[in-house]
């Protein structure tokens, strides 16, 4: 549908994740952030309550992902390849997911996708932007 393409041309959220390996001794210390990028975000579209519940339920699903790259990286040998590994592998999923959550809630356009993404967050985290944005009025 050319009005979704054209409207996915006037928004993109960019969130990376920050991978810092430090090694003293024999000891390897992995510490990992998740980080806006505003250099390549930007939102041209109003900005509503229904706008402010999606993009932060996107941060929310990054930081998600963020803690299970964190898990992840914690229980792995922590060698150069494996963090790479590990770190790639978790961006290209970070991408997928990015796309799919994009296209199911419309910029929180679509009441159900956002309900559904919504809960994903709530049960993982336990942060309700639902409740705290009130984007549908209820």
């Amino acid at each position: 549908d050319q009005s979704k393409s054209l409207a996915m041309d006037m928004y993109d959220l960019n969130v990376k994740l920050f991978v810092d390996v430090n090694t003293i001794a024999d000891t390897v210390n992995i510490m990992t952030a998740a980080v806006f990028d505003p250099y390549k975000s930007y939102y041209k579209f109003p900005v509503t309550n229904a706008s402010l519940c999606f993009i932060n339920i996107y941060f929310d699903l990054v930081e998600i992902e963020r803690r299970e790259l964190d898990t992840e990286l914690q229980k792995s040998d922590r060698s150069d390849i494996v963090v790479q590994a590990l770190y790639d592998s978790r961006m290209a999923k970070i991408e997928a997911m990015k796309l799919k959550y994009f296209r199911e809630t419309e910029r929180g356009n679509n009441q159900a996708g956002i309900t559904k993404w919504n809960q994903v967050v709530v049960d993982k985290i336990g942060i309700n932007n639902i409740v705290v944005f009130n984007p549908y009025g209820k």
